[in-house]
């Protein structure tokens, strides 16, 4: 009997576990079958909460999730939305709790046991033998089937109150293409797109003056594509325009060319002189009524005419006052304020004979030009050099007057590739280059050609490993131990031999074998071309003299005619010792 309850736990371990698993899937799944599967683990009592993993019982108050549809005790849910992890923000625990299946946030705890559809709160639990789904009320279900806010479905569930999602809308419902000319009866869940009829669209555009050609579609009719003839407002040029870009349905679809409006004004005698424009022109600007003062604007007119002499007439001209014009020129500017010097006059102002300074167009330089001059001058470029960095962070600028605000490098990047074999050739830029697009179509073997790489291979493709012997020639007759490599070189021979030392004064041993020159370490003892010395230099090879001075350098041990002491001089072998003076000394 412990055997069999304990099979039972290990059986319903291993169906709720199952069943986590799936409703952890639950969103890939038909809601049909969703539901199902969820009415079907908890009327066995196979289904567990999340997260106590514990099964859901009968009795159990629970809370379904409404994103995800999981169910869960209503205890343990409590429990989960006032921990640390489930809180969507940790600094701001205002902003809810999620849902830890679907991490769904929601603001409000529940505290409530209602069953599925939410219409009954504390449902009472199922007798025994009762066929009614655990927590459910057992009435019509009545939610919406609407699948999204923006859905147009208004139809409830028709289903017992269940658990999990409600099926979709099996309601027929009549529905038109997208032009409205077709009509179809479909499902209410199909959705709201809806096959094309194939005919054209239709609808107005938005220029308001043509219809859409395209065929019957859903979503907007774009702009309008059509070409028209838009002239302009004084009617002396026209151009070809595309009709969506002349404006909204009602809008002036005349345009303003750059030609000199010409019209005659309300006075009779004068023309506009603006640009063109859309009418009327206004008032002509010289009519007794507009003019009220001197050209310059400091003297009124009452004060330079009597009652008698009043001006009647736009052709009547402005008297002038005494004093200076006082306008302000074209040439000037906030910091050098120009003034035209002349008489109060009508017309425009004679040029300004002064000068101005003029920055050059990156404002490091300037220099001093006369107004009249300004018109032709255009840019004033300085020589001083623009120092800053490139882009590319290697090259400096060097432009003369720079303007560059970004300073992208135009220049070719040149370094060499990780191929070893191409450099760069794009723009000069930052950080490491893309790897060599060049690619190789042959084959590519090891040294000994077993191994084959076949093509196409990326450039500075290394040859492949082959783990044969090597198959070179090598210089000594020992047994290669080494694999075949791609280097020109075979590592030296490691095999220990015995070699005589190179003044062959005793054998060494344990010696490797590509090591050729061995030294025992004693002197080499050999007699130097003098006949007189030996070699005291430590076992060597070669000569033991040097060979640009053949000449022993051992001091001459032959004694001295006059005293007991050698000669101590360079050895001089053929010649007598040099009659000098003993340097040694003695004790006295």
């Amino acid at each position: 009997m412990k055997a069999e309850n304990e099979g039972d736990r290990r059986g319903h371990k291993r169906s709720s576990h199952s069943a986590t698993q799936k409703k952890g899937r639950g969103k890939q799944v038909m809601p049909s079958l969703q539901s199902s599967e969820l009415t079907e683990q908890l009327t066995s009592g196979s289904y567990s909460c999340m997260v106590c993993c514990d099964r859901v019982r009968d009795r159990d108050a629970v809370w379904s999730c409404k994103e995800c549809h999981h169910v869960f005790h209503l205890g343990c849910i409590g429990k989960w939305a006032a921990a640390p992890a489930s809180l969507v923000s940790e600094k701001e625990p205002s902003e809810g709790w999620r849902c830890p299946a679907c991490q769904n946030p929601s603001d409000v705890v529940p505290t409530v046991y209602k069953c599925y559809c939410g219409k009954l709160i504390n449902p009472r639990p199922r007798a025994r033998g009762e066929l009614t789904v655990p927590h459910s009320c057992g009435e019509l279900c009545g939610r919406s089937l609407a699948r999204n806010p923006l859905s147009s479905c208004q139809h409830k569930c028709q289903l017992l109150c269940h658990p999990g999602p409600c099926p979709p809308c099996p309601v027929t419902v009549n529905r038109s293409c997208p032009c409205g000319r077709q009509k179809y009866q479909v499902r209410c869940s199909k959705g709201e797109e809806l096959p094309s009829c194939g005919s054209e669209c239709g609808r107005r555009l938005k220029c308001g003056r043509h219809h859409c050609t395209q065929s019957c579609h859903s979503g907007s009719c774009g702009d309008c594509t059509m070409m028209l003839t838009q002239h302009c407002h004084c009617g002396r040029s026209h151009r070809e325009v595309v009709c969506g870009e002349t404006g909204e349905e009602g809008e002036e679809e005349r345009y303003g060319c750059s030609l000199v409006c010409g019209r005659e004004l309300n006075c009779g005698n004068h023309l506009c002189e603006l640009s063109c424009h859309p009418a009327p022109c206004p008032p002509c600007p010289l009519l007794p009524a507009h003019v009220t003062a001197c050209p310059c604007g400091a003297t009124p007119l009452s004060a330079l005419l009597s009652p008698d002499q009043s001006r009647t007439s736009c052709l009547d001209p402005v008297p002038t006052c005494n004093r200076s014009c006082g306008r302000v020129l074209p040439c000037s500017t906030k910091a050098e304020p120009h003034f035209c010097p002349a008489g109060c006059h009508e017309g425009p102002c004679p040029r300004c004979e002064k000068s101005r300074l003029v920055r050059c167009r990156c404002g490091r330089g300037s220099t001093r030009v006369e107004c009249q001059n300004l018109e032709g001058i255009g840019d004033f470029v300085c020589d001083k050099p623009c120092n800053k960095m490139k882009s590319c962070g290697r090259h400096r600028c060097n432009t003369r007057c720079c303007m560059d605000a970004n300073h992208q490098c135009t220049l070719v990047c040149g370094k060499r590739l990780r191929c070893g074999i191409h450099n760069c050739m794009e723009q000069c830029h930052r950080g490491h280059c893309e790897q060599c697009w060049e690619y190789s179509y042959e084959e590519l073997t090891c040294h000994c050609g077993a191994e084959i790489l076949y093509p196409p291979l990326p450039c500075g493709t290394r040859p492949p490993t082959c783990k044969r012997v090597c198959a070179r020639m090598h210089s000594c007759d020992h047994n290669v131990f080494h694999s075949c490599h791609n280097e020109e070189e075979c590592p030296p021979c490691t095999v220990l031999t015995v070699k005589m030392c190179m003044g062959e004064h005793e054998k060494r041993y344990n010696i490797p074998c590509h090591i050729a020159d061995v030294s025992c370490g004693m002197p080499c003892g050999k007699d130097l071309p003098c006949g007189r010395h030996k070699c005291l230099k430590l076992c060597h090879r070669g000569a033991c003299t040097d060979s640009l001075a053949q000449q022993c350098r051992q001091p001459c041990q032959t004694p001295r005619k006059y005293c007991s002491h050698v000669c101590g001089e360079t050895c001089h072998v053929g010649s007598e010792c040099p009659d000098i003076p003993c340097k040694t000394s003695l004790a006295r």
